[in-house]
């Protein structure tokens, strides 16, 4: 539409040595630390996308695990199931409902349909039902409220920006990586020219690192009211 604001994204890609950056394979496997703790009925500290194997550890040795889900069916070692908010979990003969929190629909990962809930029953459109799905949802008293707060970690969840199943941040120092800006070359400056041409005054844009990148915000010096969008700083 005529007048309206466009996102220009330029995508560049980085080649960046072994030495920098470690890629760990998709089928690699990811430590988890977690410690789940019992509150009369329920059993609480069990991160979401957490399978039997993963519990097991997580547990004091010798302890003798069984895992149904909500609908009675069991989970075994070696399954890939999550667990799930409503699944029984018996401890050395003793069964306790398990409480993920964040995950209200019972499949064991927080997703669009439990941010919905939560939002839905903060606002009062919906009604969340059973003990172990509000307590999941956030509302600890279990007196059928959900505290804002509760529904803003939801929701930071679900958009990426924050983790429901951290307790703690430890501190680290690490050297920050730096980046050397690159030479330019012809080719990259008339790229960078033929670029710069499609970004209109009040154009949101997104740009990397790189020769190109830089050749591009080299040309942008007469445009006006530019936005950026979270890669760089411009």
């Amino acid at each position: 539409m005529k007048g309206s604001k466009r996102i220009v994204a330029v995508i560049i890609a980085v080649v960046i040595t072994a030495s920098v950056f470690l890629v760990i394979p998709s089928t690699a496997a990811v430590e988890m630390t977690f410690q789940p703790t019992i509150e009369g009925d329920y059993i609480f500290g069990i991160p979401e996308k957490t399978t039997f194997n993963q519990l097991v550890a997580a547990l004091p040795p010798k302890t003798i695990l069984g895992v149904k889900n909500a609908t009675g069916g069991t989970v075994s070692a070696g399954s890939t199931t999550n667990i799930g908010t409503g699944f029984t979990i018996t401890l050395n003969g003793n069964s306790y409902i398990a409480v993920v929190m964040g995950d209200v629909d019972g499949n064991g990962v927080i997703n669009q349909t439990d941010y919905l809930s939560v939002k839905r029953h903060y606002l009062g459109t919906f009604t969340i039902t059973g003990n172990a799905k509000l307590l999941a949802a956030g509302d600890n008293n279990l007196d059928g409220k959900i505290k804002a707060v509760r529904y803003l970690m939801a929701k930071r969840h679900f958009l990426g920006n924050y983790n429901m199943n951290i307790d703690y941040i430890v501190p680290r120092d690490e050297t920050l990586l730096e980046y050397s800006p690159e030479a330019e070359t012809d080719i990259a400056i008339r790229i960078g020219n033929y670029v710069s041409r499609l970004i209109e005054d009040g154009d949101t844009i997104q740009v990397g690192y790189g020769r190109i990148p830089n050749a591009v915000l080299q040309n942008l010096c007469g445009k006006k009211h530019l936005g950026d969008r979270y890669e760089r700083t411009i």
